[in-house]
């Protein structure tokens, strides 16, 4: 099959789809807790925000580089889903710009601001990113119902929106408990064990109803044998999520924290995000676009694509490189002591 593929020239429209998923995979995920972390800055109070944001500092510009290459890959190589995509999240695609470049706004204002302005670039810098989470999942949402318009649909496209709201509040909450004081950390504690309650119900909702709107997702997803060998993805989102509770419960009820020990609940609900996103990728496969464009029929024409899939070979082990060089070089000042 691999050998088809090759020799057919299809592996420069799966790499190219390989290579953007992934790019949108690490944007989640490292964007992700920023977007969580000002979310939850409407239920801190001033002192406590000051350190959260500052916590998201030498990070958050550059995370959104990652989406910057997953829609430059949709452009050059999938010209065709690109318009069809891009016409049809139009006003969700508008209000997320929009909030990430208010919150680009209020990031800076609120460093020079005085102190009876400050409270207002802070609650720009929650709306931002409150609505940046809320549009994100409100399109992939619309995206994977093939962007129908009917009510059943904008309903599902609602419920995810909530659920991103949500799990972007647990995965800042999560890293708010190793890169902050013992009081705020106790604090984040009770926010990621609220915001896990309800990102698990969402999580099961959403993958309940996602086959009952879709016939091809029922399916893909039920028939057997392909039942039996995707069974361990649910099994192990449900044993990710059941340790990131325990560990969350016992962080609760013990007096120490170590800044090693504090980290794992980050990484448990990052393992949950990819275990989800493996459920997204394969629901999606082989389309580009659900029920309307394939992957193979959406790539472009351009003879230079084969040299532009090199340079994403190349360039995104790089990329990455420097973004865990960003993380390593900043872990000092982000781990604090105990108070």
């Amino acid at each position: 099959m691999l050998q088809d593929i090759i020799a057919s020239g299809a592996w420069v429209s799966y790499s190219c789809m390989l290579i953007m998923s992934l790019a949108t995979l690490v944007y989640v995920m490292l964007d992700g807790h920023d977007l969580g972390v000002g979310i939850l800055t409407c239920v801190a109070p001033s002192t406590e925000r000051d350190q959260m944001i500052e916590g998201i500092g030498p990070f958050w510009d550059a995370n959104e580089t990652w989406l910057m290459l997953s829609v430059g890959i949709l452009l050059i190589a999938f010209p065709k889903a690109y318009g069809l995509i891009f016409s049809a999240l139009s006003i969700p695609l508008g209000v997320m710009l929009f909030s990430l470049i208010a919150r680009v706004i209020a990031f800076e204002m609120r460093i020079k601001a005085l102190f009876g302005s400050k409270l207002l670039w802070d609650r720009v810098f929650f709306l931002g990113s409150l609505s940046a989470a809320g549009a994100q999942g409100y399109m992939l949402g619309f995206y994977c119902l093939g962007f129908a318009t009917d009510w059943i649909s904008i309903l599902f496209a609602s419920l995810v929106s909530l659920a991103f709201i949500v799990s972007y509040s647990l995965q800042g909450a999560c890293r708010l408990i190793f890169t902050t004081n013992l009081l705020l950390k106790r604090k984040a504690i009770h926010w990621a064990q609220c915001s896990l309650v309800i990102t698990s119900v969402c999580i099961m909702v959403v993958s309940i109803s996602t086959p009952l709107v879709s016939e091809r997702l029922l399916a893909q997803w039920f028939d057997l044998p392909m039942l039996w060998y995707l069974l361990p993805l649910p099994l192990l989102t449900m044993a990710a999520i059941s340790l990131l509770w325990w560990r969350l419960y016992e962080l609760s009820h013990t007096q120490t924290h170590h800044y090693h020990s504090d980290k794992q609940p980050f990484f448990l609900v990052l393992l949950v995000f990819f275990f989800c996103f493996c459920g997204l990728a394969y629901s999606f496969f082989p389309y580009i676009v659900p029920e309307q464009v394939r992957i193979v029929d959406a790539i472009g024409t351009n003879h230079s694509l084969k040299v532009f899939v090199i340079g994403l070979l190349v360039g995104f082990p790089i990329l990455l490189i420097y973004t865990l060089f960003n993380y390593g070089l900043f872990r000092s000042k982000q781990s604090v002591t105990e108070d």
